[in-house]
């Protein structure tokens, strides 16, 4: 699918994914399968590590998932969003969103944590 010649992004796909490829969070493990890289790891990270396994699973999924649609779409992996409360920023800057997926086609936002 292409991106609306009036956008003038012809040559684009119809799903943008940002990043391009999966980053994980925990840097010490670019290969979740690598047994001895995972042995290093403390307990706190190795469970941060497999809720990374399931977003990284997320991230193919609707990546595939939006690749044969004739849809514009964008999925954002990881958006930081700002609290939109000034009071409430003081206490929490704001908030991480797992996944954020734009559709112009259908219009609407949906988040995924």
């Amino acid at each position: 699918a292409k991106i609306s010649e009036e956008d003038g992004q012809e040559s684009q796909t119809g799903v943008v994914v940002v990043p391009e490829r999966w980053l994980s969070n925990i840097p010490a493990v670019v290969d979740m399968g690598d047994a001895e890289k995972r042995a290093l790891l403390k307990v706190e990270d190795k469970r941060k590590m497999q809720g990374e396994r399931h977003e990284k699973l997320v991230y193919e999924e609707l990546s595939k998932y939006f690749e044969n649609k004739e849809e514009e779409v964008a999925i954002i992996h990881s958006a930081y969003i700002l609290e939109p409360d000034l009071e409430k920023r003081k206490e929490k800057s704001g908030y991480e969103k797992d996944f954020l997926v734009i559709n112009k086609t259908l219009q609407y936002i949906l988040n995924v944590e």
